[in-house]
Formats: C-alpha cells, sequence, structure tokens
C-alpha cells in the first residue's frame, strides 16, 4: 500500500506526499520547480492507476485533489473509517491515532509547522504515520475478522457517498411538493406544534387529532 497525505492553502494543494508501508516517505511540492507541470503529471498517473493508495480522512483529500484536477480513482483504505469499524466510540482524527499506534503526540503539528519551509517535512511526516497507523489497524480488522466487512461494505459506501456528495442527489421535486402540500395539510388539522426532536411521529399526532 501506499499512504498519502496532502496540505493546501485554500484551495490550492500546495505539497502532497508518498509513504510505503515500510520505507521512506517523501513530500512532493506541486507548485514550484522548473518541471512542476511534469511533476504534477507523475503524480497524477499515481492518484490514477495505483490500486492501493490509504490516506487519513480521504473524503477531504480527494475532494482537494479533484478540485485542482488530479482525481483519486480509488482509494483502498480510509485509517479514519477502519478505526471507527475497530472502535466507533473513541476519537479517529489523525493526531489521536498517531498517539495510539505510533506513539507520536503533538510532534504531528507543533507550533509553526505550517511555514512554508517545513511543510514539506510534515507533509511527509504525516504520511508515514498513516502508512504505520494502516498496517495496524488492518492487523486489528483481520484479528477481529472485520477486514471482510471493512473492504466489501465500509469502502465501498464511502466510494457512493464521496460521489454522491461531489455530484449531488437528484430530487423528485413533483414528490417532494405532494409531501410538502400532505404535511401541511395535517399539521392545519392539528392544535398543538409539533416538536420534532421528539420520538412522536409526526403521522400519528395528525391522526390521533383526526380521529377525535
Amino acid at each position: 500500500c501506499i499512504a498519502f497525505d496532502i496540505e493546501n492553502k485554500g484551495s490550492w494543494v500546495d505539497h502532497i506526499a508518498f509513504a510505503l508501508d515500510e520505507g521512506p516517505s517523501i513530500s512532493i511540492a506541486l507548485d514550484k520547480g522548473p518541471l512542476k507541470e511534469e511533476v504534477k503529471e507523475a503524480v497524477a498517473k499515481i492518484l490514477q492507476g495505483h490500486n492501493y493508495l490509504v490516506a487519513q480522512n480521504g473524503t477531504y483529500d480527494m475532494g482537494r485533489l479533484g478540485e485542482i484536477g488530479m482525481p483519486v480513482r480509488s482509494l483502498y483504505a480510509d485509517t479514519m473509517l477502519a478505526h471507527h469499524v475497530l472502535y466507533p466510540e473513541l476519537p479517529h482524527d489523525l493526531g489521536y491515532l498517531a498517539s495510539t499506534y505510533c506513539n507520536l503526540d503533538t510532534i504531528l503539528h507543533p507550533k509553526g509547522w505550517n511555514e512554508d519551509d517545513k511543510r514539506g517535512f510534515y507533509n511527509a511526516l504525516h504520511a508515514s504515520v498513516t502508512a504505520e497507523i494502516w498496517q495496524k489497524l488492518a492487523l486489528e480488522l483481520e484479528e477481529l475478522n472485520l477486514m471482510k466487512f471493512f473492504r466489501e461494505y465500509q469502502m465501498p459506501m464511502f466510494h457512493i457517498l464521496f460521489r454522491m456528495g461531489n455530484r449531488g442527489v437528484n430530487i423528485n421535486k413533483e414528490a417532494l411538493e405532494e409531501v410538502r402540500v400532505e404535511v401541511a395539510k395535517n399539521y392545519a388539522m392539528t392544535k398543538e406544534r409539533w416538536n420534532l426532536l421528539t420520538k412522536r411521529e409526526m403521522p400519528d399526532a395528525a391522526s390521533e387529532e383526526t380521529q377525535t
């Protein structure tokens, strides 16, 4: 697997880092150097062609990369989602996972880490930590017989929801209007306000009033 991580300034991604499961990581500046267009092309080929890409909170990174014309074709694993499958009650941010699995704490984001001369280093560190975290999460998923669920349900659902977020969802406006009219009619027949935060169903509230 190859883990990746981005750093961005607003909507522009200025660094992307890659890290192998066991080995060094590298951060690539996307907006500097005489060969920056060639560099972007090479990075885009990795994002489009590799079948085993891993990210932490892939929705964010993939969204930003897509905005600059470097979409990720497929994400093999998201460490945030994997940890949620294992421990839904715990935090899932990179800082928490690094402190749990890599014995790292605030070193991920110390004061001044986002300065131009340090962004590349910490970008590479974040990718390296993500790779290490995934190795350990994968072992836990296997040990608890959750890897099949994660790979065959959680990650396919991730891609469906990611595409929905990018493209939007088709809405049947006619059907929506019919529901609105029906709800308004039922509401008008009641003599009380509905509290949508209660467990009491709205249709039940209306039917109770109309039957009396």
